[in-house]
């Protein structure tokens, strides 16, 4: 599932940005960095700036910087 129409899967997302999946969920669910849309079938799609957010999000968080 990628592409521009219906976005990246999580796991693409989680390859792309360096992210594991564990933490993107924990990352929605208890600070809600992100909202990605979902495919009709429930499954999340990371458009290019959702990713774009998670890449600068690794960064801040690999220099120490809290998500909260």
């Amino acid at each position: 599932m990628t592409g521009v129409a219906s976005g990246h899967s999580i796991a693409v997302a989680s390859r792309l940005s360096g992210v594991p999946i564990e933490t993107l969920r924990a990352w929605e669910r208890r600070f809600r960095v992100l909202v990605p849309k979902r495919t009709t079938g429930g499954y999340r799609a990371y458009s290019e700036a959702d990713l774009e957010v998670l890449r600068a999000l690794k960064k801040l968080t690999d220099r120490g910087v809290p998500i909260s």
